[in-house]
């Protein structure tokens, strides 16, 4: 019995001996690749600085995702991707970096300077708006609403977006957004049968996405083209039920002779989006040529509304860059008004945040707002009312 006894004592501290040689044995190989993973992005950032970009992204290539080091690593490897032209490969580098840790704030201003140069402004609102209130820098939260301001106030011309996305195209052609946009740039350049081909690419790449499928139909319109009458039956589903086509269709129609359909059309975008400023400039000429005055007053007044608005907040940008991108509670509540004449509600809500957090009155109830935005013309920009220097 004895010897029964000891042997099942023996056969146990054999077995307890091997799990905790098994834990010890995987807990010596994660600290093995945590080694390794650090010396692979300390040679990457090595690399980095010496401009071996090619280096960087093959060392930071082996660095796993399970790595505690991964979402630095694949922020640098972004990095070096957009150094290389391939801005698609970056992109899809810089969102794994979020996802991996969201924050990761220089992967956000590389997503944020990619979408300026695509056009893509509508991604770079849902970005900041999305990671404004996981920023745990407040300075840098006020350099996610200054950002969005300053794409809008500083767009790039045509031939400087096509210098820029030239080189991407030739490396990545099948980046979407890169082949559209360098389409749309060729045809505002007078290159309009090599833009249209690129934008007829991209629809190619995306047939069912709406964004290249406008792309088309802005770059007709704009042209007047009489083709552009053959488009609306191939759109997408969906596409007629977006406000900037509806305006396009409006533009078409009355070039067509029918400012009937044109009226309509307008109508129709205005319902869905009463902030589309061409839309507003576009009814307000149909009704006044059909003798409505008054109601086109509103809509030239509306129109009128939204220039000086719009004006206004590249002026406020100037402003709070001369203020070293603090801006003061006063200047941060006329952002939040001048968005929200806009329509930019999301960006407006965060400017009233701004606001509140650095010592400004309570913002206006959004009732006020709305009367105000009914109210007649904002001041001419040059008389700079709204926008005051703050002391």
């Amino acid at each position: 019995m004895r010897r029964v006894l000891w042997c099942a004592v023996a056969v146990g501290v054999f077995l307890a001996a091997g799990v905790a040689g098994l834990y010890i044995g995987r807990a010596s190989a994660r600290l093995q690749r945590a080694d390794v993973s650090q010396a692979r992005l300390d040679a990457a950032r090595k690399a980095w600085k010496s401009g071996a970009y090619p280096d960087v992204v093959r060392l930071l290539g082996a660095v796993p995702d399970s790595s505690s080091f991964a979402a630095q690593a694949r922020f640098l490897e972004g990095r070096s991707l957009w150094k290389m032209n391939r801005w698609q490969a970056a992109e899809e580098a810089w969102q794994r970096a979020l996802e991996l840790d969201p924050l990761v704030p220089e992967a956000v201003s590389g997503l944020l300077d990619l979408y300026f140069v695509e056009q893509r402004s509508a991604e770079a609102e849902r970005l900041c708006v999305h990671h404004y209130p996981i920023e745990p820098d407040p300075h840098d939260r006020t350099l996610l609403l200054l950002e969005l301001v300053r794409q809008d106030a500083e767009q790039l011309n045509p031939g400087d977006a096509a210098r820029l996305l030239e080189p991407i195209v030739t490396l990545e052609p099948e980046n979407y957004h890169a082949v559209r946009v360098l389409g749309r740039c060729y045809v505002q350049l007078g290159r309009v049968s090599e833009g249209l081909a690129l934008v007829k690419r991209a629809i190619g790449m995306r047939p069912e996405d709406t964004e290249a499928w406008f792309t088309l139909v802005w770059c007709l319109s704009e042209g007047g083209s009489d083709r552009l009458g053959g488009v609306w039956d191939r759109l997408p589903a969906g596409a007629l039920d977006e406000a900037r086509f509806l305006r396009c269709r409006g533009i078409w129609a009355e070039a067509s002779g029918d400012p009937d359909e044109a009226r309509r059309a307008c109508e129709s975008a205005l319902a869905r989006d009463p902030y589309d400023r061409k839309a507003h400039y576009q009814l307000a000429r149909l009704l006044r040529r059909g003798g409505e005055t008054v109601a086109a007053e509103q809509h030239e007044a509306a129109t009128q509304r939204l220039d000086d608005a719009r004006e206004l907040l590249g002026a406020c940008y100037t402003q709070a860059r001369q203020q070293q991108d603090e801006p003061a509670p006063e200047l941060c509540d006329e952002f939040r008004r001048l968005c929200h004449v806009l329509g930019r509600t999301a960006q407006a809500d965060l400017w009233a945040q701004e606001a509140e957090r650095r010592g400004a009155a309570k913002p206006p109830e959004t009732a006020r707002d709305t009367r105000r935005s009914a109210s007649p013309p904002l001041p001419r920009p040059t008389e700079r009312i709204a926008c005051r220097r703050v002391a």
